[in-house]
């Protein structure tokens, strides 16, 4: 695997990790009581990281529902 392919393998399983780490927290506890620090310390991320990935909270929240939605509606298609 070429050093590129790696670079975008490591991205993809950091977000895959945030968005898993905000999907926890945010089920768990609601939007309103999720910060950005917490979700940082359950993917094991800095904020930046996160900020890189996601552009706001609400982007972030965003990706969580649309991959709710996402994995909701699979058992239709299957």
């Amino acid at each position: 695997m070429g050093d590129g392919m790696a670079a975008a393998t490591a991205a993809t399983g950091k977000a895959e990790s945030i968005l898993a780490a905000a999907r926890r927290i945010v089920l768990a506890s609601g939007c309103g009581a999720v910060s950005m620090d917490a979700i940082a310390r359950a993917a094991g991320a800095s904020k930046a990281t996160l900020y890189a990935y996601y552009t706001s909270k609400e982007a972030l929240f965003g990706a969580v529902v649309g991959s709710e939605g996402q994995r909701s509606f699979r058992c239709f298609s299957a």
